[in-house]
C-alpha cells in the first residue's frame, strides 16, 4: 500500500508537472493536484479502516454516500467538463471515510480495539 501511495503521488506531480510546462498553472492543473493527493491519502484511511475496523452501519452509510459521490463524478464528466473538476469530485470519495470516522467511528474503532486486547 506504502508503494501504491508513493505511486500515485510521483504520477500526480509527473502529471501536473507537464501541464503546468505546456500550459502554467490553471485551474485545471490545481484541480488535478489536489485531486491526485487526495486520492492517495484517502487511500491510506481506506487501507487504515480495512484492517481496524470491523463492519458497522456506520461503514453502510459511508459506503452508499461515498458511491452517491462517484456517480455524480460520472454524471459531471458525461456533461461536458474537464477532467480536473471530475478528479477533483472523485477525490471526495474518500473524504467521506474520514469525516465519517471523525464523526463517530474512532469511538468504534476504540471499542474494537479494547475488544480485541481483552
Amino acid at each position: 500500500m506504502i508503494i501504491t501511495l508513493g505511486e500515485v503521488i510521483v504520477g500526480t506531480v509527473t502529471a501536473v508537472s507537464a501541464a503546468v510546462e505546456e500550459h502554467g498553472w490553471t485551474l485545471e492543473a490545481v484541480a488535478v493536484a489536489a485531486a491526485g493527493t487526495l486520492l492517495a491519502f484517502g487511500m491510506l484511511a481506506v487501507l487504515y479502516d480495512a484492517l481496524v475496523r470491523r463492519v458497522h452501519g456506520l461503514h453502510l452509510l459511508m459506503f452508499v454516500v461515498a458511491v452517491v459521490v462517484m456517480a455524480l463524478a460520472v454524471v459531471v464528466s458525461l456533461s461536458g467538463v474537464g477532467v480536473g473538476v471530475t478528479l477533483l469530485i472523485t477525490s471526495l470519495a474518500p473524504l467521506v471515510l474520514v469525516v465519517g470516522y471523525e464523526a463517530g467511528g474512532h469511538r468504534k474503532a476504540a471499542a474494537d480495539l479494547l475488544r480485541l486486547d481483552a
